[in-house]
């Protein structure tokens, strides 16, 4: 018996035509093979600690590592001696064709965070995030981005909560 197997190829004007390899239509097999395996390694420790009764400390360090690999390959033979036949060595190695490619990028970040905080009212963080790319000029490639906040919970005010007691 016979496995039916089909083909898009391009026409003159460019625009791909359906044809069956068991018919007159039949150009070649094409084969192509494409995979992408990204690893990822992330890491992260968290520190916490209270100092006399009213002084509260986070502090959280990380890594992250993250690599990509994209290996391509496509074989094309025509002249086959049958439209049976569906093994590539099967063609002619006239007009036959292979290209191929591998792309590659990765990342590489250290970051950390502090929290702190005065009974719960006076709130100050910081931030930091450490970056490398392999997307990037070599002379470029890492960077440091920082952040920090601050923050004020007035309704822990007695002083709030006497003007305003649906605080």
């Amino acid at each position: 018996f016979e496995v039916p197997q089909y083909l898009y190829q391009p026409n003159a004007n460019g625009e791909y035509e359906f044809f069956d390899n068991s018919g007159s239509n039949f150009l070649g097999l094409q084969e192509q093979m494409a995979q992408d395996v990204t690893t990822t390694l992330y890491s992260t420790l968290n520190y916490v600690t209270t100092i006399g009764e009213n002084h509260n400390l986070k502090v959280l360090g990380g890594y992250e590592q993250i690599e990509n690999r994209s290996p391509f390959l496509t074989g094309m033979r025509t002249g086959f001696p049958n439209s049976i036949l569906s093994e590539i060595n099967a063609g002619s190695v006239v007009n036959q064709s292979t290209a191929g490619n591998t792309q590659e990028w990765a990342l590489q970040s250290f970051f950390g965070r502090v929290n702190y905080d005065y009974k719960g009212k006076y709130l100050f963080e910081g931030n930091m995030r450490y970056d490398g790319s392999s997307r990037i000029a070599p002379e470029n490639r890492w960077n440091m981005y920082t952040g920090a906040s601050a923050g004020w919970r007035l309704s822990q005010e007695d002083f709030i909560n006497d003007l305003l007691p649906f605080f």
